[in-house]
Protein backbone atom coordinates (compact mmCIF):
# COMPACT_ATOMS: atom_id res chain seq x y z
CA UNK A 1 0.00 0.00 0.00
CA UNK A 2 1.36 3.41 -0.89
CA UNK A 3 0.47 6.70 0.73
CA UNK A 4 1.68 9.94 2.23
CA UNK A 5 3.45 9.63 5.55
CA UNK A 6 3.54 12.19 8.36
CA UNK A 7 6.66 13.86 6.93
CA UNK A 8 5.06 14.51 3.52
CA UNK A 9 6.81 11.68 1.63
CA UNK A 10 4.91 9.26 -0.59
CA UNK A 11 6.02 5.77 0.38
CA UNK A 12 5.11 2.14 0.81
CA UNK A 13 3.36 1.60 4.13
CA UNK A 14 2.07 -1.79 5.17
CA UNK A 15 3.84 -3.15 8.27
CA UNK A 16 2.07 -6.51 8.10
CA UNK A 17 3.57 -7.25 4.68
CA UNK A 18 7.21 -6.25 4.26
CA UNK A 19 8.54 -6.50 0.71
CA UNK A 20 11.67 -8.42 -0.27
CA UNK A 21 13.99 -6.64 -2.71
CA UNK A 22 16.51 -7.82 -5.30
CA UNK A 23 19.07 -5.29 -6.52
CA UNK A 24 21.28 -6.50 -9.37
CA UNK A 25 24.17 -4.14 -9.99
CA UNK A 26 26.36 -4.10 -13.08
CA UNK A 27 29.57 -3.25 -11.21
CA UNK A 28 31.58 -5.26 -8.71
CA UNK A 29 30.85 -5.03 -5.01
CA UNK A 30 32.64 -2.44 -2.90
CA UNK A 31 33.88 -0.48 -5.93
CA UNK A 32 34.05 2.80 -4.02
CA UNK A 33 34.11 6.31 -5.52
CA UNK A 34 30.68 7.47 -6.70
CA UNK A 35 29.26 3.94 -6.49
CA UNK A 36 29.48 3.62 -2.68
CA UNK A 37 26.66 6.15 -2.07
CA UNK A 38 24.49 4.28 -4.60
CA UNK A 39 25.09 0.96 -2.84
CA UNK A 40 24.05 2.61 0.42
CA UNK A 41 20.98 4.13 -1.26
CA UNK A 42 19.89 0.75 -2.67
CA UNK A 43 20.34 -0.88 0.73
CA UNK A 44 18.38 1.88 2.51
CA UNK A 45 15.57 1.68 -0.08
CA UNK A 46 15.41 -2.08 0.42
CA UNK A 47 15.37 -1.61 4.19
CA UNK A 48 12.43 0.79 3.84
CA UNK A 49 10.47 -1.73 1.75
CA UNK A 50 11.42 -4.58 4.09
CA UNK A 51 10.11 -2.67 7.10
CA UNK A 52 13.58 -2.75 8.68
CA UNK A 53 14.35 -6.43 8.05
CA UNK A 54 17.77 -6.69 6.32
CA UNK A 55 17.22 -10.41 5.64
CA UNK A 56 14.74 -9.42 2.92
CA UNK A 57 17.31 -7.39 0.95
CA UNK A 58 19.17 -9.29 -1.78
CA UNK A 59 22.16 -7.81 -3.61
CA UNK A 60 23.66 -9.27 -6.80
CA UNK A 61 27.06 -8.24 -8.19
CA UNK A 62 29.22 -9.62 -11.00
CA UNK A 63 32.10 -10.14 -8.55
CA UNK A 64 33.33 -9.65 -5.00
CA UNK A 65 36.98 -8.99 -5.88
CA UNK A 66 37.10 -5.98 -3.53
CA UNK A 67 35.15 -7.59 -0.70
CA UNK A 68 31.58 -7.45 0.48
CA UNK A 69 29.52 -4.28 -0.02
CA UNK A 70 30.05 -1.77 2.75
CA UNK A 71 26.41 -0.81 3.40
CA UNK A 72 25.27 -4.35 4.17
CA UNK A 73 25.65 -4.93 7.93
CA UNK A 74 27.22 -8.38 7.59
CA UNK A 75 27.89 -10.99 4.91
CA UNK A 76 24.82 -13.05 4.19
CA UNK A 77 23.41 -15.55 1.75
CA UNK A 78 21.42 -12.63 0.33
CA UNK A 79 24.57 -11.46 -1.48
CA UNK A 80 25.47 -13.40 -4.56
CA UNK A 81 27.56 -13.19 -7.72
CA UNK A 82 25.89 -12.74 -11.10
CA UNK A 83 27.57 -14.10 -14.22
CA UNK A 84 26.33 -12.09 -17.20
CA UNK A 85 25.71 -13.98 -20.41
CA UNK A 86 27.77 -13.00 -23.46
Amino acid sequence: MFGWDTTGFFRYTHPEHPVASLFVLQFGANTGYAIAPLEKLFFEAGLELAEGNPALIHLGYPDYDRGRPAPHPKPSRAQFAITPSP
